[in-house]
C-alpha cells in the first residue's frame, strides 16, 4: 500500500495560491467545507484520505484542476467556470473548453 503524503498547512495554503483561488473557490473545487479547508490551512486538522488524494494529485499533475470542475459542473454557473479558469491560468499554463 502506497501511503499519501501527510500535508502540512504551508503546503495545503501554497497549492490553493498557486491556482489564485479564493477559500471558497478552493474548496468548491475539492469538494470539502470551506471551513474544513480553513482548518487545514490554519493546521488545526489535516487532510483526511480522500482529500489527501486530491490534494497529492494537484501537486502531481496540476491540470486535473479541470477534470474536478468539469465532474462538478452542475455546482458552477458559467460565470464562475470562466472566473476561476482565468484565475487558474497562469499555474496550468493553458485554458481548458468546459
Amino acid at each position: 500500500m502506497i501511503k499519501e503524503k501527510i500535508f502540512n498547512k504551508e503546503e495545503v495554503i501554497t497549492l490553493r495560491k498557486n491556482y489564485q483561488l479564493s477559500l471558497s473557490d478552493f474548496s468548491k473545487i475539492i469538494g470539502c467545507a470551506k471551513k474544513t479547508l480553513i482548518s487545514y490551512e490554519q493546521g488545526i486538522s489535516i487532510p483526511n484520505d480522500c482529500y489527501m488524494i486530491t490534494l497529492n494529485t494537484l501537486i502531481k499533475h496540476p491540470k486535473v484542476i479541470f477534470f474536478l470542475i468539469n465532474s462538478n459542473r452542475e455546482r458552477y454557473t458559467e460565470q464562475e467556470i470562466k472566473r476561476i479558469s482565468k484565475k487558474i491560468y497562469p499555474f496550468v499554463g493553458e485554458l481548458h473548453a468546459f
